[in-house]
């Protein structure tokens, strides 16, 4: 009977068991670039000119209790009048009963889609990459 060996069999195991330890590490790695094209591209299509609520834009980042990596844009703060940038942003997304609507997130998003896809999924490849060299 013939036998048939693979040689670094037992490498690339212990490799791949030490990459799903390291999940939340590459999502991170992979979505807070993604994160940040979108923020950019959301404070381009920002349509107010007195620039409160774009200078607001921020990216943020924490980690929960159960060690899960979360990455959100929020609108930080209040503009010169005193009026939330959270509430100023949403009022301009999907108006008011006496104010038009002026989305601009949504149409970012839709912008930015297949450009967040790729690039998450570059940073997945280049991850795995980095691992498989041992880094």
């Amino acid at each position: 009977m013939a036998k048939i060996t693979y040689p670094g069999l037992d490498q690339y195991q212990t490799m791949l068991a030490d990459m799903s330890k390291d999940v939340n590490k590459m999502c991170h790695y992979a979505i807070y670039p993604a994160a940040g094209l979108v923020l950019d591209t959301l404070k381009a299509n920002t349509p107010v000119d007195s620039g409160d609520l774009r200078d607001s834009e921020i990216l943020t980042r924490f980690v929960d209790d159960t060690d899960e990596t979360y990455t959100t844009i929020v609108f930080d703060g209040y503009d010169s009048k005193g009026v939330p940038n959270s509430l100023k942003a949403r009022t301009l997304e999907s108006g008011r009963s006496n104010k038009n609507k002026h989305p601009f997130i949504r149409p970012t998003l839709r912008q930015v889609n297949q450009q967040v896809i790729s690039m998450i999924d570059q940073k997945i490849q280049e991850y795995t990459e980095m691992k498989m060299e041992g880094k």
